[in-house]
């Protein structure tokens, strides 16, 4: 096959005759009926087949841990932001989940905990902090505050008494 390249010079143009097959992947797993070993599965998701490379892991875990502290410190912002972080490195760690909604629930913040905790549940059905607070979730869910709101036309009455 000719083509006009540079400067109008006819060149020719190698046209590959592989198979598609010789571009698939040989690797020892990568064949269906390979028994991955423990070390290799622990990575793989139950619900998902990414894998989770091992630098990744070790990030999700120093977030993690750097979170943990900035709790000790009463820094709960901080803390849910290392959490993210360590969730978007190895969002299949349950753990992770559960302290993200452990913290949402200490800050009131209901629908957020009850997301995350459901989320460490479907990943690890017996995580201990996670059912905890699940059950305190239901708890506050079943005896509400006796301090009701003031509805909007009482909020109305007290600005408008008060621009006077």
């Amino acid at each position: 096959m000719y083509s006009r390249g540079l400067k109008g010079a006819r060149t020719s143009t190698h046209v590959s005759t592989m198979s598609k097959s010789s571009f698939i992947n040989k690797t020892p797993n990568a064949r269906p009926g390979v028994n991955l070993g423990p070390s290799e599965t622990e990575a793989y998701s139950k619900s998902d087949t990414k894998f989770i490379s091992a630098a990744d892991k070790e990030r999700a875990q120093n977030h993690y841990n750097r979170a943990l502290e900035r709790m000790q410190l009463r820094n709960s912002s901080l803390a849910v932001q290392d959490l993210r972080d360590a969730i978007k490195q190895d969002p299949y760690n349950s753990q992770y989940h559960a302290m993200l909604g452990k913290i949402h629930l200490e800050k009131g913040l209901t629908g957020m905990a009850n997301i995350n905790l459901r989320r460490a549940l479907k990943l690890n059905p017996e995580d201990a902090l996670a059912l905890k607070c699940l059950k305190k979730l239901k708890a506050q869910s079943q005896h509400p505050s006796t301090v009701e709101a003031p509805s909007l036309v009482n909020r109305l009455k007290s600005f408008l008494g008060s621009a006077k």
